[in-house]
């Protein structure tokens, strides 16, 4: 009985390990590129993302300054 409980734990952590791994593995070829190479470069989907969220940055600033500036008015 011990020993079918040690291959289960055992084959669990293998499963973790291999689970974690890929998602790893995942979010780094969604980030950049080529994850492997010596001076990796952003993927074009997070420089979408992140030029959409500098712009809804510098839109809610902006909204937010004109709301200040309309109630002192």
């Amino acid at each position: 009985m011990t020993k079918l409980i040690e291959e289960i734990f055992s084959s669990f952590s293998t499963v973790i390990k291999g689970l974690a791994g890929g998602i790893k593995d995942a979010f780094g070829n969604l980030i950049y590129v080529d994850p492997a190479a010596t001076d990796p470069t952003f993927s074009p989907v997070v420089l979408f993302l992140f030029t959409m969220l500098g712009l809804g940055l510098a839109t809610g600033i902006l909204y937010k300054i004109f709301g200040l500036i309309k109630r002192r008015g």
